[in-house]
């Protein structure tokens, strides 16, 4: 013990005394109350000598959440004089609560928005000493494999898409209701904001999330108000991001599509998801006159945020009226970055 350091002795019945050591060698003054054989408690405290060192603190790993998941913290902290210490928890998020905040092992929600968060962690000792550390949360937005849905909810979530407006109900009721059996869709039926025509003769394919495990056996599209009339060909198929044809439908030369009527197309043979993650529908019509389709219409200013990688949705080749084979990466097949198009309902069973 340093020089002028107060020494307090305890014995076990409690029974004390306080002097001042004269040196690390020497003798300590002062007297007694009592003295008792059983074992001493000692310990040194400081009174400006600066021979108290700070407590550590440890906040734990970065970690990467997805939106809504449940963030666990541990924290990690000791005092080199085994004193008291108390802990806060805090973020730079003023929309997150984190509960138990004064403890080792708080916890919070992730927001709902995505990007980085700094979680501080301050421990305090006895005597007012402070040491801080820090943790970086990075919140992703929801994966596929667990909502089981579009791409379309993965972008809007991620705050790189449009908010869903307040004309989403001005589609007529029958195309409102999502179909029974449903596997995936392109994007919610009630979320479409308009009934759009499409560009005869252009394959469009559309951002969907699969899971592992699911069987795909019939690919799906149902009409607006407006029927379609003089058609020569309509086929679908479904690609990965690689643009590999997985599985396609027969080529229907029906003449017309009436208004509000779902047209069903079996895929040539059942696909099975291998890998859970990001899938592309796509479809072909050509004719004369197109039925309109259930559909989202964004605004100039957000439309290019769909080719953000992997592409939402766009026109993947023109002029190809047939249906392309299994197992083919079709020739000539890119996506066109074209501008102002419109994002297509379809759906898989």
């Amino acid at each position: 013990m340093a020089n002028d350091t107060m020494l307090e002795v305890v014995t076990r019945d409690s029974l004390h005394t306080t002097g001042t050591v004269a040196s690390a060698a020497g003798t300590v003054g002062g007297t007694p109350s009592a003295y008792c054989s059983l074992h001493l408690a000692l310990r040194a405290k400081n009174l400006g000598s600066g021979t108290n060192l700070p407590p550590t603190a440890d906040a734990g790993s970065d970690q990467i959440v997805n939106q809504g998941a449940t963030v666990n913290l541990t924290g990690v902290a000791t005092d080199p004089e085994s004193g008291a210490m108390t802990y806060l928890w805090t973020i730079d998020d003023a929309t997150v609560t984190i509960t138990n905040p004064t403890t080792l092992t708080p916890s919070f929600t992730a927001p709902t928005s995505t990007g980085v968060r700094t979680v501080t962690f301050r421990v305090t000792d006895d005597i007012g000493q402070v040491t801080t550390d820090t943790c970086l949360i990075t919140v992703n937005p929801p994966s596929q494999e667990a909502t089981g849905e579009s791409a379309v909810i993965f972008r809007r979530q991620s705050g790189l898409w449009v908010p869903l407006t307040a004309d989403a109900n001005t589609i007529s009721p029958a195309r409102q209701v999502q179909p029974a059996a449903t596997v995936a869709y392109t994007f919610d039926r009630n979320h479409a904001t308009s009934a759009q025509a499409t560009l005869m003769g252009n394959v469009r394919a559309h951002l969907v999330g699969l899971t592992k495990g699911m069987v795909l056996t019939t690919a799906k599209m149902i009409s607006g108000t407006t029927a379609g009339a003089s058609l020569t060909n309509f086929w679908q198929c479904l690609l990965d991001t690689n643009l590999n044809v997985l599985a396609v439908t027969a080529n229907d030369t029906s003449a017309t599509w009436a208004a509000d009527t779902v047209r069903s197309q079996a895929f040539t043979a059942p696909y099975t998801v291998t890998v859970s993650g990001a899938y592309y529908l796509a479809f072909m019509l050509a004719g004369t006159t197109s039925p309109t389709f259930p559909a989202i219409a964004y605004p100039a200013a957000v439309e290019s945020l769909r080719n953000v990688s992997p592409v939402l949705f766009d026109v993947l080749a023109t002029g190809q009226t047939t249906p392309p084979a299994v197992g083919s990466v079709p020739s000539g097949w890119a996506f066109a970055d074209t501008t102002n198009q419109n994002h297509f309902y379809q759906w898989v069973t």
